[in-house]
């Protein structure tokens, strides 16, 4: 891939969050390295694992480190929840763009570049959502398939309407974001008090900060569909 932004181009934080993530977790640590844009630091974040999810982690890295600008693996004493998780996350990002990731799921390979050069095309965007491509339980794909549709013909709506909507229910692909981290440093980050949800209360909370929600229209990402999902 060419890439668009040849001068200068930007740090990236890819930050993969775990948590029992032991069976799938060296696939999404391989999707971060296999990127075909390479200015990239990567930052995992464990959340108390009860399985061997960090030992996984620690020597993947000791084969697989190198190829990144920086690494970092975080532990968590306690299991607090994926809200807390990726604020813990995102406090030891040192990159310009955050793209965060369940330690289950899958970045394309040309993830990062996409976002990136999207850019070009939308230099004021601060945060960019895009496709996924479900896979796993075949029984959920294409139900999950339907949802997502809906919510790509919203994500195309007007900032005013999206933050209407958002009070009604969550249709953002979270799996997906791409984001400047000082969106997330302005927030506030991620509500703590609400452990298990992250994603809809922050999509809230930006949206009436006027951060405009930005559509990619392609396929980013694969979201895992399996019977432990959170």
């Amino acid at each position: 891939i060419v890439y668009k932004m040849e001068q200068n181009i930007p740090l990236v934080s890819i930050c993969v969050i775990t948590y029992n993530s032991a069976k799938y977790v060296v696939e999404t640590l391989d999707s971060a390295k296999s990127q075909t844009y390479k200015n990239i630091e990567l930052i995992i974040s464990d959340d108390c694992s009860a399985d061997n999810t960090v030992e996984i982690c620690k020597k993947w890295i000791e084969c697989n480190g190198s190829v990144f600008k920086r690494i970092e693996l975080l532990q968590s004493a306690t299991n607090t929840g994926v809200s807390a998780n990726l604020n813990r996350a995102y406090s030891a990002c040192k990159g310009e763009w955050v793209k965060a990731i369940a330690g289950d799921d899958i970045l394309l390979e040309n993830c990062i570049a996409d976002n990136i050069n999207y850019l070009e095309y939308n230099p004021e965007a601060e945060i960019v959502f895009s496709k996924v491509q479900p896979f796993g339980d075949s029984s959920a794909i294409e139900r999950m398939n339907k949802v997502f549709s809906k919510s790509y013909a919203k994500l195309c709506l007007t900032q005013k309407d999206i933050n209407k909507l958002l009070l009604c229910g969550n249709f953002i692909p979270a799996a997906t974001t791409f984001m400047k981290k000082y969106v997330w440093e302005q927030s506030g980050g991620y509500d703590e008090n609400i452990p298990l949800m992250e994603d809809w209360p922050f999509w809230i909370k930006v949206g009436h900060m006027n951060k405009r929600f930005y559509f990619n229209p392609i396929e980013t990402v694969k979201y895992r569909m399996h019977e432990k999902s959170l």
